[in-house]
């Protein structure tokens, strides 16, 4: 029988908590931090982290440059978050 693709058993993790826990914590980075090397408003990425602002593709780029990631992870992690992973 195939092999049967099924919800992951936990929601994904949220963009807020992923920045907060694996980066910014970690890397003893404030969130003011962030947005000063991002070059955005402290507002931003309070949002960001909140989970009241989606990454949009100009924000995963952002992230990505200043965090060493790639705009990718941010937009599928949003997308995972949207309900839209697969």
């Amino acid at each position: 029988m195939a092999n049967v693709l099924r919800a992951p058993a936990h929601p994904a993790t949220s963009v807020g908590v992923m920045l907060e826990e694996e980066f910014l914590e970690p890397l003893g980075i404030t969130q003011d931090g962030l947005a000063k090397a991002m070059g955005v408003t402290s507002e931003t990425v309070k949002e960001l982290c909140s989970n009241r602002r989606r990454v949009t593709v100009e924000t995963a780029t952002l992230l990505a440059e200043v965090l060493g990631t790639t705009p990718a992870f941010w937009l599928n992690l949003q997308r995972l978050n949207d309900g839209h992973g697969g």
